[in-house]
């Protein structure tokens, strides 16, 4: 766990983006106000009062949906099954029988009481006959409350000598599993981990230490109900989660792993772009976090896996190869034609990667920001 002293905005966001993986976790825990309201953040109708209740959150939730509900519900079935992800069957299609407002209405009542536990019920319960948007919104709402019961669950595992004895007990985290949690003999340390397995997360090992993060493997069960962009969003975090590219200053994938990993975050950015405020753009901000941390480190690789050979500052033949590959496949991708800058200023050096030419790499990742109107701070988020 680490604490920053800033210094300036782009030597402070050089050391995020480039040493820390996308779950560094803070030693700061924001206790405002915020943890305590609702988890649901758009804009208030004129009407409204100050204090929101369930009506005025399911019509404010219902903004996002109206549209295309309205068409489901009055448009053929070949219209509908458009939205679908995966698949597009008779059952899939059960939602138009229910009135999604009150779906909506019921599920507000349910984040009012910020419990994991009866929202992933009532997801449970529900997703079969909520139309893909109204479940794409729930599933929003799900995961930032996850986000926000991550670092109180993490606090928790570090108190007395719980750690000592997860650390005991599993040796790795493919044996820290749901089906394994017998192995613990403390009985309030095993209703504990239960519990969050139970709540959606699993557990890495991040520099000798088991830290909760959320299991986005999980979320899978509802693509045949989702639309597309909600699945390719699903299919980027669960490949993270699943494989988390970075951990202990070290990659934990090829180097063309790396640069998939980045075209696919990449192309969801493209591909559903959005001109709302940041706080209505909540999954593309989590995608171009990963984003620039994907494009960072395939430049700059990391402290245990760097991209050049320490004694003589030579690029590593892999990495070469790498980029070469990534440059020939995506020419016209706007990262790739960064990459391309960056490649033929090393290729006139020689391939040494000179303190000039590091010092640099900022350039580049500054570069990205602006071609994908990506705000800086949502790295701070």
């Amino acid at each position: 766990i680490f604490k920053f002293i800033y210094v300036c905005p782009i030597t402070l966001l050089f050391i995020i983006i480039i040493f820390f993986t996308p779950f560094t976790l803070s030693c700061n825990i924001k206790k405002n106000n915020n943890l305590e309201q609702n988890s649901i953040d758009i804009n208030k109708e004129k009407n409204a009062t100050e204090e929101k209740n369930t009506d005025t959150i399911a019509n404010e939730t219902l903004s996002k949906i109206s549209d295309n509900n309205d068409d489901s519900n009055n448009n053929s079935d070949t219209n509908s099954t458009t939205n679908v992800g995966i698949t597009a069957d008779t059952t899939i299609q059960e939602y138009k029988n229910f009135d999604q407002k009150q779906i909506l209405l019921e599920f507000g009542k349910i984040l009012e009481t910020s419990s994991l536990d009866a929202i992933l019920k009532y997801i449970e319960e529900n997703y079969k006959i909520s139309s893909p948007e109204t479940l794409s919104i729930m599933l929003e709402e799900l995961e930032k409350t996850q986000k926000k019961y991550k670092e109180n669950y993490m606090w928790s595992l570090f108190e007395e000598n719980k750690q000592e004895i997860l650390l005991d007990t599993f040796q790795s985290e493919e044996d820290f599993t749901f089906e394994n949690i017998d192995k613990i003999k403390d009985i309030n340390l095993k209703g504990e981990i239960e519990k969050i397995f139970r709540s959606g997360y699993k557990f890495v090992n991040l520099e000798g230490a088991y830290y909760p993060i959320i299991d986005f493997e999980k979320y899978k069960k509802y693509s045949p109900y989702l639309t597309k962009e909600y699945n390719e969003y699903l299919n980027i975090k669960a490949t993270e989660s699943n494989k988390i590219y970075s951990r202990d200053a070290g990659l934990m994938v090829s180097w063309d792993e790396l640069a998939q990993r980045m075209i696919n975050s990449q192309n969801y950015l493209v591909n559903y772009q959005e001109k709302n405020p940041p706080e209505a753009n909540f999954r593309r901000n989590e995608i171009a976090r990963l984003f620039v941390g994907y494009f960072s480190a395939y430049l700059y690789g990391q402290n245990n896996t760097p991209t050049r050979d320490y004694y003589t500052n030579k690029v590593y033949e892999d990495v070469i190869k790498s980029y070469k590959k990534t440059m020939f496949y995506y020419p016209d991708i706007k990262a790739v034609i960064i990459l391309k800058d960056y490649y033929s200023v090393l290729e006139k050096n020689n391939f040494i990667l000179s303190d000039k030419i590091l010092n640099s790499i900022i350039n580049y990742v500054e570069r990205l920001y602006k071609e994908y109107d990506i705000d800086p701070n949502i790295l701070f988020e």
